[in-house]
């Protein structure tokens, strides 16, 4: 009788685990997964080959599904010893949903830590009955064994050491080139005194009722940014508006010219230089529109992940994406169970994917209702008005507010229709306050507060450059 036991093991979940990844490629769960585990915490040696080339693409910011998998198999010349591409494919098929990673995940990481306990225990009952070594030196390099097995190969904490010393290189490097202590600026200066500009893996949300100029700032901060010298390149996803719609905005913004005129084709052959000259500098700014009625949190990731792999290789590099906005968005695929989960998902993706691409992420998003109710008018936008999700609020890393006077009055003849304010309600690196900000509606087009001098105020219809 064959008295020899098997490992713990389970086929089932690393197939699970497998089959899951493949299907949603781009989840924040398939990402956390690549982290929990490592391919030696697979006992079957194709599940372990596997994980290892689905770790290698998502590390390297590419999508690990089904095409993509075998593709990298081939390369590594791996897909014969896995079984070909029948074993991807089984593992595909092994699961209908990817909704249980986690919990597949889990069941993997526990049976991964037994095998590798009873390794340890095996390891220490030899070294016992051998003898060759004093008891204290045995029990000291068992509990030595012991520890290695529960940090999982020493990863986890920074020692102090370690953090002061990386830390130091980073005060040295700011202390010679201080410009880098700076986000990406987004062209205002009372923005850039208080936050340091739109800094790399943070998640910035910018929230309003509509009609308070929402998709407005997010283009002047984008243009703002694409047109610095050597600027970097801007993302700009629009869930809401065709791709002639924000041309005409773009347009508007940067030749002076009355949007509303812009789209009735109301402009007299004059316009015609302005406009021309406008579309012509436009051309040249590296910023990338995609117009999309419909996007997952998934797709958008993945996309944004393909750009940042297409700009890489032409010398170029992605500084921000900008998403508008937050509510026209879908979850990752799966079924939640009401509205506010599936935001929270979102919420997660946009996040995970600033920190993962080292870029800011600016995602705009709708307010509830209640900041319009009678009687609310002198009340400024809170956190707690953000819609659908405390997560918004939880995983932003800053949160303002725009507010209009003229849009929360607007039968009152005092109020400057051009006046409006940024209000950082959150920031989790620095100070709160208001930012004071100018809206030229006819343009829509955020600048900075004219100085009482400033000749703008009396010529509007000036066409400027963009910022140097």
């Amino acid at each position: 009788m064959d008295n020899v036991k098997v490992p713990p093991h389970s086929q089932d979940a690393e197939m699970a685990v497998l089959g899951s990844i493949l299907i949603e490629a781009d989840s924040a769960e398939a990402r956390d997964a690549v982290v929990t585990l490592t391919p030696n915490d697979f006992y079957v040696e194709a599940n372990r080959v596997i994980f290892g080339a689905i770790a290698q693409l998502i590390s390297s910011s590419r999508p690990a599904d089904f095409v993509t998998v075998t593709e990298e198999l081939k390369r590594t010349k791996q897909l014969e010893i896995v079984g070909g591409i029948k074993r991807v494919s089984d593992c595909m098929n092994a699961v209908a949903t990817a909704a249980h990673l986690n919990h597949y995940c889990e069941i993997v990481l526990q049976k991964s830590l037994l095998r590798k306990m009873i390794a340890a225990a095996a390891r220490i009952t030899a070294d016992c009955y051998e003898e060759a070594k004093p008891a204290n030196v045995i029990l000291d390099e068992s509990q030595a064994l012991v520890m290695a097995v529960s940090q999982r190969g020493g990863a986890g904490f920074t020692s102090a050491e370690k953090l002061m010393h990386d830390a130091l290189g980073e005060l040295e490097l700011l202390k010679t080139r201080p410009q880098d202590s700076a986000g990406v600026a987004t062209g205002y200066a009372g923005f850039e005194h208080l936050t340091g500009g739109l800094h790399p893996g943070s998640f910035v949300i910018v929230a309003a009722r509509p009609g308070h100029g929402k998709t407005a700032l997010a283009l002047s901060i984008a243009l703002n940014v694409v047109g610095r010298k050597n600027a970097p390149t801007v993302g700009f996803f629009s869930l809401e508006m065709t791709d002639f719609e924000l041309a005409c905005r773009i347009i508007s913004w940067e030749a002076r010219v009355n949007l509303l005129h812009l789209r009735r084709g109301r402009f007299d052959t004059a316009s015609w230089g302005p406009l021309t000259t406008a579309m012509a500098r436009v051309s040249t700014l590296p910023i990338c529109v995609r117009h999309v009625s419909q996007l997952s949190i998934g797709d958008l990731r993945r996309q944004t992940r393909q750009l940042a792999l297409d700009l890489q290789r032409r010398g170029k590099r992605l500084g921000l994406i900008v998403v508008d906005y937050i509510q026209l968005l879908r979850g990752s695929g799966r079924r939640y169970e009401n509205r506010n989960l599936e935001v929270a998902d979102i919420s997660r993706g946009l996040k995970s994917l600033a920190l993962d691409l080292r870029i800011p992420v600016l995602a705009l998003s709708q307010l509830n209702r209640r900041v319009e109710d009678k009687g609310q008018t002198e009340r400024m936008p809170q956190l707690s008005d953000l819609r659908e999700s405390g997560s918004l609020e939880q995983d932003a890393d800053m949160v303002a507010f725009i507010y209009r006077e003229s849009v929360m009055k607007p039968n009152d003849p005092s109020v400057d229709p051009q006046k409006a304010e940024l209000i950082i309600a959150k920031h989790r690196q620095g100070p709160l306050g208001n930012v004071p900000l100018r809206f030229l509606r006819e343009y829509t087009r955020f600048d900075n507060p004219a100085r009482p001098e400033d000749p703008r105020r009396d010529e509007e219809e000036r066409a400027p450059s963009l910022l140097p």
